[in-house]
């Protein structure tokens, strides 16, 4: 009978688990963000507009000043 929680996987070798183990990130290695989890923490982040006025027209996307009067106040 099997207990609870027992693993029924093939079982592997010290040698296998320990080549996989090397591969393994060294925290050390990694930035702090990688361990922190942290936003602060990022670097090169990028500028994220508060308002849409901030940010560039350059798709030439219809403004209100693009529109005729007569296109927005119909009755």
């Amino acid at each position: 009978m099997q207990e609870t929680g027992q693993s029924t996987s093939k079982v592997m070798s010290q040698n296998s688990v320990s080549s996989i183990l090397s591969q393994k990130a060294n925290l050390n290695d990694l930035s702090t963000v990688a361990h922190s989890g942290s936003y602060i923490d990022l670097s090169n982040k990028p500028n994220i507009p508060t308002k849409t006025s901030d940010l560039a027209n350059d798709s030439n996307f219809v403004s209100n000043s693009d529109l005729s009067e007569s296109y927005y106040n119909k009755s």
